[in-house]
């Protein structure tokens, strides 16, 4: 299933790819891609547990062992295809982060299927939510893992996120994005 959305001659073109072998090959649930800079981002979408009545900001994620293979899956990529970016590559294939993996955090909710809005949560890249997870303050009493809005620390909002997918700051390039163009 996917959409494309074109404003002011930019093109981007969305991909919900849960429970596919894109998901399989690449730990993500939604590809975005943005073809003016030949950029992939990718997300995958993890459910964050609140008790009755608690606000968002009180939410949990704990991270279990699908949790793990997907990241692993995504740092096999990145192992595979390193995000190598070099002046000679020029600007349009510059990025604030090239790595192109992140994970959105939000609590249930029914989803209304035709919305075109993003769900209200957190935003973080792969690289920043492995350092949060391997932080004392992740840990709870028993020694299990958990991430919440608090000991995430920072988070990319759904505005900042959608701001730099549109302008084309984040997402993959090069090899990285001609590979994701094979799998997909």
């Amino acid at each position: 299933v996917g959409a494309v959305f074109s404003v002011a001659g930019r093109k981007l073109e969305v991909f919900n790819v849960n429970r596919t072998a894109v998901e399989h090959a690449l730990g993500v649930d939604m590809l975005y891609f943005h073809e003016e800079f030949d950029a992939w981002t990718m997300v995958q979408y993890k459910s964050m547990e609140r008790s009755a009545g608690a606000s968002d900001r009180f939410a949990i994620y704990r991270p279990d062992d699908t949790f793990d293979a997907e990241l692993a899956r995504m740092v096999q990529f990145r192992a595979s295809y390193a995000d190598s970016w070099q002046i000679a590559d020029g600007k349009s294939a510059y990025r604030l982060s090239g790595d192109g993996f992140y994970f959105k955090f939000c609590s249930r909710i029914q989803l209304e299927v035709l919305s075109e809005g993003l769900l209200p949560g957190m935003y973080l890249p792969r690289e920043y939510l492995q350092s949060a997870l391997a932080d004392p303050a992740a840990y709870g009493p028993r020694g299990g893992r958990k991430l919440t809005f608090e000991n995430a620390g920072r988070h990319l909002s759904n505005t900042l996120f959608a701001d730099l997918l549109r302008d084309g700051w984040i997402g993959t390039r090069t090899v990285s994005s001609e590979r994701i163009a094979e799998i997909v």
